[in-house]
């Protein structure tokens, strides 16, 4: 049996833009790699976006034959917090949880983008209010590695930092 890795899409990016990096060799992992649609581009992975990944997960797993005990799960920026919401939900079904530009907790931002005619390309409800940070106690038995940066405009970089302190607090 193969590992699985499964890697999130950021908010601006779509399932497939996931999958450039492995098809050309960039990254190159002994896994079998799937990336999720999160049921559409801005889910946030919560609620159906949840249901999405793991529905795509398993049924993957009923197909191909995987090690259970190796299914790393992933994201960037978007799905990034999206790694943390599921993994805090669902650590038993996870090797490790590996964010990339992500974050366990964040808050209504007054710089959410607005299209061209006034309205919020990010509903409020999807955003924000990330609980993986609340939840990271669910989660202490479960490795993670963390990379973050000030690139992504979205996520506060005091977040990731206060997600480490959390941690750091939970042993």
């Amino acid at each position: 049996p193969q590992a699985l890795f499964l890697f999130l899409h950021g908010a601006s990016q779509s399932h497939l833009d996931m999958l450039n990096a492995f098809e050309s060799g960039t990254v190159n992992v002994p896994a079998y790699t799937i990336a999720p649609l999160g049921a559409g581009e801005l889910s946030f992975y919560k609620e159906e976006g949840e249901i999405d990944v793991l529905s795509a997960m398993q049924d993957f797993m009923t197909h191909y034959p995987i090690d259970a005990d190796r299914v790393f799960l992933s994201g960037l920026s978007m799905g990034g917090q999206g790694t943390f919401s599921i993994a805090t939900h669902w650590p038993e079904l996870f090797a490790g949880a590996i964010p990339f530009i992500g974050t366990g907790q964040s808050t209504f931002n007054e710089d959410i983008p607005i299209d061209e005619i006034g309205n919020e390309k990010i509903p409020e409800q999807r955003w924000m209010n990330s609980t993986g940070r609340e939840l990271l106690e669910n989660a202490h038995n479960l490795p993670w590695r963390m990379q973050n940066g000030m690139l992504d405009p979205i996520v506060n970089p005091t977040w990731p930092a206060q997600d480490v302190m959390r941690m750091q607090e939970l042993g």
